[in-house]
């Protein structure tokens, strides 16, 4: 696929079924023939095979990657607000699988930017912070084009020519053939709009001559300027038409390099001047994090607003209940008649006390060491105890207690969270992994007196 050499890649996927050796084998091939189908239906058969297949071998992530595959089959076949649908939903379920997420979010951005360029520029950054940190030659070689095809919208012609340029250098090195005309496709409307129309033509009318596959849904932009040059320069068509994909590369970097005003104009826009800046905002349905002089995107998750509410006070400890039901509407029917058994300064002793032996239970936990972490335990037990009326803490941990659920989850998704942030900032992901506690009080304690701007 890779090469360009369709025929090979069906005849390889074809003998891989036909052997059969494992589910992951099979899944890569069903997943290779989506790519290759030109029926919309046999192709949508191939990725639920896929699907299948990886479910059958344990391979989750290939399964979710699949759906990438489905998105642009979709898209490809005239169904684009089915495709919206299916990545929409797709970037939500694949939360946890950076390379799955990135696919989807930058599909996704790229099927919006008609409609909602703001929301598209995000996706599109996600996308670009996650295959930089999974460090995909292929993600990135497709994200850099995303964030020339982004700015060629946004009107910024000089940032837009640095990253097609980029990503015409990527593609070229890495001898990806089947994205070379695509490529190229995202310079044509740039190149239009800058007014270079007669090389814009002879790019266009390139490409059709070519008959080389053009990924509409990467080269969203494309459609609107394909009426406006047709016809227009005949003498310029019959010289794109004479060229070759190598010529037609050559000429789009060309022109490129003479619209870019020297090094890309845009420099990655998540470099910020303030070091000291500390921020956590939440965008839409996307979170940017900025700390250490670098800012990042990251997708809606729990975990983050979870972060949101602890960095807002640092040193003060939250009860996970409080964090299950953030808005308090759970508080008076956890304590019911109850009424508070122990006064303030008692439940701020008992909750330090619990506070070190979470970290001392999950210390033994670690280190294997079952008597020490049985005997922190118990006296967590006894101690949750006493604070079950101010904060519906019912005794020890067990199945089906509401504190123990509350404390699962929570601690479950506050750790994924920090897992995506240290995926794309590790700066961020190390000082948040060393100064949040989870358990179930979680709280924020830096060492250092850097604040924290949040809005959430």
């Amino acid at each position: 696929i890779v090469l360009g050499r369709e025929d090979a890649a069906k005849a390889a996927a074809h003998a891989a079924l036909a052997a059969a050796t494992s589910p992951t084998g099979v899944a890569l091939a069903h997943r290779a023939l989506a790519q290759l189908a030109v029926d919309v239906d046999e192709a949508l058969d191939h990725v639920q095979r896929c699907r299948d297949a990886a479910a059958s071998a344990g391979f989750r992530p290939l399964g979710q990657d699949a759906w990438s595959v489905a998105v642009r089959v979709l898209h490809a076949a005239g169904r684009e607000e089915a495709a919206r649908v299916l990545a929409a939903d797709a970037m939500e379920a694949a939360a946890d699988n950076v390379y799955a997420h990135a696919s989807v979010t930058q599909d996704l951005g790229l099927m919006l930017l008609d409609t909602d360029a703001a929301t598209a520029h995000e996706y599109v950054e996600v996308s670009h912070d996650e295959w930089s940190a999974l460090r995909c030659p292929y993600g990135l070689m497709l994200s850099v084009r995303a964030r020339g095809t982004v700015a060629t919208a946004r009107d910024e012609p000089g940032a837009a020519a640095g990253w097609l340029l980029e990503a015409l250098r990527r593609v070229r090195r890495m001898g990806y053939q089947g994205e070379q005309a695509t490529t190229v496709a995202t310079a044509v409307p740039l190149l239009a709009k800058a007014g270079q129309e007669s090389v814009a033509t002879a790019l266009l009318a390139g490409l059709r001559a070519s008959d080389a596959f053009v990924e509409r849904l990467h080269a969203p932009l494309l459609e609107q300027v394909e009426e406006s040059l047709t016809g227009r320069n005949d003498a310029a068509a019959a010289r794109g038409r004479a060229l070759g994909m190598t010529d037609l590369l050559d000429l789009a970097q060309q022109a490129l390099r003479e619209l870019r005003d020297g090094p890309p104009v845009a420099q990655p826009p998540e470099q910020v001047a303030d070091r000291t800046t500390r921020e956590l905002v939440r965008a839409g349905p996307l979170w940017r994090l900025t700390f250490d002089g670098t800012s990042v995107h990251l997708p809606g998750m729990k975990g983050l607003a979870d972060l949101a509410i602890l960095l807002r006070s640092p040193g003060r400890e939250v009860p996970v209940l409080d964090l299950a039901e953030p808005t308090g509407s759970g508080a008076a029917a956890r304590n019911g008649d109850l009424g508070e058994r122990i006064d303030g300064q008692a439940r701020a002793a008992y909750k330090e006390r619990l506070r070190v032996l979470q970290a001392e239970l999950d210390d033994a936990d670690a280190a294997g060491d079952p008597e020490r972490g049985a005997a922190a335990q118990r006296e967590m037990d006894a101690l949750t105890a006493e604070l079950a009326a101010a904060y519906g803490l019912h005794g020890p941990r067990r199945t089906g207690d509401p504190a123990e659920r509350a404390r699962a989850a929570v601690t479950q998704r506050i750790r994924s969270a920090l897992t995506k942030v240290t995926a794309v900032h590790p700066a961020a992901g190390e000082h948040l992994e060393r100064a949040v506690a989870t358990g179930r009080f979680c709280c924020y304690r830096p060492t250092d007196d850097g604040a924290w701007v949040v809005q959430a």
